[in-house]
């Protein structure tokens, strides 16, 4: 069966549906098991790679509408870019039961302690593996001014290490 370019387009919109109706599970999954979510970090890096996504979505969509001539062939790179800016605003949340990032979910009993770096970063050492058999880390990186307050935040949940 060979598909036409007009049908793989709508196969394509299809899946990226899909993507979506998952993703809306996931969210749903992670507010169940985390709880509510207690305070957003918001990461130096956070804004470029918001605008890099848009300005990366807005010329994709806007050459395949130049080179296609119709809307319809733009619309599966619209819904990848806002998949991709909706992850990058859910990334790095402090909820009531743990910490959620764009692609785990971290209990705080999977938290082995946090350390500062300087004064406006923050790595936080957890149990869970990586592929390479290390202990997954996070590390945020946020404005001076904010790092006060998410320290206390994490000083609630977690054991500090200096």
């Amino acid at each position: 069966m060979h598909l036409n370019e007009t049908e793989a387009v709508y196969v394509f919109i299809l899946l990226s549906l899909g993507i979506v109706i998952y993703e809306i599970y996931r969210e749903h999954r992670k507010k169940r098991r985390l709880g509510k979510i207690q305070y957003k970090v918001v990461t130096v890096n956070r804004n470029f790679f918001i605008v890099t996504w848009i300005l990366i979505t807005i010329s994709l969509m806007a050459g395949k509408i130049a080179l296609k001539g119709s809307v319809l062939f733009a619309i599966p790179w619209g819904i990848i870019g806002l998949l991709a800016i909706v992850s990058i605003f859910r990334d790095n949340e402090i909820r009531e039961k743990g910490i959620s990032t764009s692609n785990d979910i971290i209990e705080w009993s999977d938290i082995q302690y946090y350390k500062s770096i300087d004064e406006s970063t923050v790595e936080i050492v957890t149990n869970k593996k990586t592929f390479w058999r290390k202990n997954k880390r996070l590390r945020w990186d946020v404005e001076e001014r904010k790092f006060v307050e998410l320290l206390g935040i994490l000083e609630k949940h977690i054991t500090s290490q200096t």
